[in-house]
């Protein structure tokens, strides 16, 4: 796939890559990890990828929507039995950590934040595209979130 061609992207609308950085940018949504699975986890890992699996393995089993370590039996470090296990749940496509400001001071006319305090999702999907429309999704549900805790709202 081309990824400088048209991708469905976000909200049905399709996007080039140059457009989804567009979009972020002015979101300030980036991508901080891109974990190709099918490429990446084939033999040797990368640090990235030992990373993402040792400091935040509950939560990129769970955004890859498969069980944790302990219900599989598997240890953080079992890079070999992990490529396997997820080769055997369908899982060779892209796992993203995304990072946005965390918002704050809301107002009528919007909200402030900083790169300075920031939070961040592992997100898995099939393409890179879709990892990224899933990432504006967070993004605006986590600010909405954020903006019901302000007032106080459930």
């Amino acid at each position: 796939m081309d990824i400088f061609n048209e991708t469905e992207v976000f909200d049905g609308v399709k996007m080039t890559s140059k457009q989804i950085a567009g979009e972020f940018e002015g979101r300030s949504l980036r991508a901080e990890t891109i974990i190709h699975i099918g490429s990446m986890l084939a033999g040797e890992w990368p640090e990235s990828a030992k990373d993402a699996f040792s400091y935040d393995w509950d939560d990129v089993f769970l955004d890859l929507g498969l069980k944790n370590e302990a219900e599989v039996g598997l240890e953080w470090n079992e890079y070999e039995e992990i490529s396997q296990f997820l080769w055997d749940n369908g899982k060779s496509g892209f796992l993203v950590q995304f990072a946005t400001p965390i918002p704050e001071n809301f107002t009528a006319r919007g909200h402030s934040g900083s790169w300075g305090y920031y939070t961040t999702k592992w997100i898995y999907a099939e393409t890179y595209e879709d990892a990224c429309a899933a990432a504006m999704k967070w993004q605006d549900e986590y600010i909405e979130k954020k903006r019901k805790q302000q007032h106080g709202e459930k």
